[in-house]
């Protein structure tokens, strides 16, 4: 039966005082059944003025095994919704009277004070007299999960519907009764005498599912969780079908999560929601895997997050799934590792922002139409104005641009684009004639792309020279303001710098500035010129594959050097540095040597 049915059948036994016995409503164990007789019947009859003058009260006998106290309870709870009522207020009193009714219970035991006589109080005060069971209606819900005999269970149950005329509902997963009881017909026997009809209950989670959503305070999350409400259906009927505690689950786990992931940057799910899609398909599967299965566990390694099998299938396109290791350590122990989860966060906005660069778009330029593909070039023109790519693209970048203009008669201005892009080129003195011109001469293209980029190639040659001025070392040479060390640290710093211009030696100084820095050099500045031909050119393997063009001129400098000995006689000191550095030129001019001849 679906719910209205149900519904239905239970307002009409309800209303039908003729019938003296207990209604029962039976299903699998997770198919929504708690949550409909406490939610759905209850409103049900609220609207129907039912619950005008009735107290519809929820009883869950899980783990009851004594009946002495099961009626205790039972009555302690019917007094607290009589006389207390549901409000906020009667709420924050329940514990309050739950702890008196307990202290009456009890028994106080005199002998202490020389009166040995024991009084039970419960003795002294009968609940059941100051409830009014008529005014009641009973729901008795997990029944297979009671500890009582079926004698004490529905013997209990039939004094209130055939003695006293009261409306009793009873909750049960009947098949785990039967499985217990398969030995002998004890139920059978008890609930012929005390149900009249059962019920089986089968709910679409799928109707309850707004209902449980709505649960939760943020308008965001809902709303985008709602547009994914197929895919999470989908994904609970493929594991586990139909269960509502598994979808509880899953809507819990996600929101918790999206929460978490709503505090990074507060971008709105909705207008986001390809960033969030991953994150969201993982949550639903693994949260719905946790339940079939606890014991599940991805080896993640040293990984975040990645491509992973679905578990329950080979690995084919269609079974393998992107994954994060946070999201596992929170389904499986509660814990919210936040560092793993940025890290997982900041990778996908990296993948999402990059999904919309205009770059990626017009390499399908073919597919646009001429409006469109303006709409790129303009959006493509201001993204690297505002340095959206790193310098290694804007060669692709400026191909492809010129592709489209060698190739098509696009109505676009091609050289205002050019002109608002030298911004970038200004501030980034990385890129050479070199680079830029890197490209395949054969290509048709290549003609177009080098008549497009002459603007840029002029600024790239100023910036070269910039940049050269910066690696030239003969003012630090012949001045005071730098230290030896010091001296060395800023070589060491630049020292690609020098590999990617495939010269060292000429920064030294010209021929002619060398020429007079050795011939009033002290013992402390040949010594440092000795520090750095070390640091340059002996201690780096293959260094002739770098600075091989730097022999000739290394020679030329040792020529400088043997021509300051060969005039003037020095003392014991400077005679040692000069035969030193005569020797460590040598070596470098070997070294220079014998790398060129490996290179091939």
């Amino acid at each position: 039966m679906n719910d209205q049915q149900i519904l239905s059948v239970i307002k009409d036994y309800i209303q039908n005082r003729s019938i003296n016995q207990a209604l029962m409503i039976t299903g699998e164990w997770g198919c929504g059944k708690s949550y409909f007789v406490k939610n759905s019947v209850k409103e049900y009859l609220r609207k129907n003025g039912i619950l005008d003058n009735k107290n519809y009260i929820v009883f869950s006998l899980y783990g009851i095994n004594n009946l002495v106290d099961f009626k205790t309870s039972f009555y302690d709870k019917i007094f607290i919704n009589q006389y207390l009522g549901e409000s906020n207020k009667a709420r924050k009193t329940k514990n309050i009277c739950e702890r008196l009714f307990n202290s009456v219970s009890s028994t106080i035991d005199t002998s202490a004070i020389g009166v040995p006589v024991k009084i039970n109080l419960a003795e002294l005060i009968h609940k059941s007299d100051l409830v009014q069971l008529e005014n009641c209606i009973f729901v008795f819900d997990d029944i297979e999960r009671c500890e009582l005999s079926a004698t004490e269970l529905w013997g209990f149950i039939n004094k209130l519907t055939e003695n006293r005329g009261i409306s009793v509902i009873t909750v049960a997963n009947e098949s785990k009764i039967l499985e217990k009881d398969s030995e002998n017909d004890n139920y059978k026997i008890e609930k012929e005498k005390a149900v009249y009809c059962t019920l089986a209950f089968s709910y679409e989670i799928a109707n309850i599912f707004d209902e449980l959503l709505n649960e939760y305070e943020e308008k965001d999350i809902r709303e985008y969780i709602s547009s994914n409400k197929k895919i999470i259906l989908e994904e609970i009927r493929r594991q586990q079908p139909n269960n509502i505690r598994t979808l509880k689950f899953v809507l819990a786990v996600l929101v918790n999560l999206l929460r978490a992931l709503y505090k990074l940057e507060d971008r709105s799910f909705l207008e986001h929601s390809e960033l969030y899609n991953k994150f969201l398909k993982y949550i639903v599967l693994r949260a719905v895997q946790y339940k079939v299965n606890p014991k599940v566990e991805i080896d993640w390694r040293n990984d975040d997050f990645g491509f992973i099998s679905k578990l329950d299938g080979q690995d084919t396109p269609e079974n393998i799934i992107w994954g994060f290791k946070f999201i596992d350590i929170y389904i499986n122990s509660s814990y919210l590792d936040n560092q793993l989860l940025r890290n997982a966060y900041e990778n996908e906005l990296k993948l999402y922002e990059d999904a919309f660069l205009a770059f990626n778009h017009l390499a399908d330029w073919t597919q646009y139409c001429d409006e469109q593909v303006c709409e790129w070039l303009n959006q493509l023109k201001d993204e690297v104005k505002n340095y959206k790519y790193k310098t290694s693209m804007l060669r692709q970048i400026l191909w492809r641009v010129a592709s489209i203009k060698h190739y098509t008669t696009l109505q676009y201005d091609f050289e205002s684009f050019v002109e608002d892009i030298k911004i970038a080129f200004y501030s980034d003195n990385e890129i050479t004639r070199d680079i830029l011109l890197q490209q395949n001469k054969d290509d048709s293209v290549y003609k177009t792309y080098e008549e497009l980029i002459s603007p840029l190639v002029k600024i790239a040659d100023e910036n070269y020279r910039q940049r050269l001025k910066k690696l030239n070392l003969f003012k630090y040479l012949s001045s005071n303001h730098m230290s030896n060390m010091e001296l060395l640290k800023y070589i060491h710093a630049n020292i690609n710098e020098y590999y990617n211009a495939k010269e060292f030696a000429k920064h030294l100084g010209t021929i002619d500035e060398l020429k007079g820095y050795f011939m009033s050099a002290s013992e402390c500045d040949i010594d440092s010129f000795r520090g750095i031909i070390r640091t340059v050119y002996l201690q780096i393997v293959n260094i002739g594959q770098f600075l091989g063009a730097d022999k000739s001129y290394l020679e030329e400098i040792l020529v400088i050097v043997k021509s300051k000995i060969a005039k003037e006689k020095y003392g014991a000191i400077m005679k040692f540095n000069l035969d030193c550095l005569v020797h460590d030129l040598k070596s470098a001019i070997q070294v220079l040597s014998s790398s060129s001849n490996n290179v091939i």
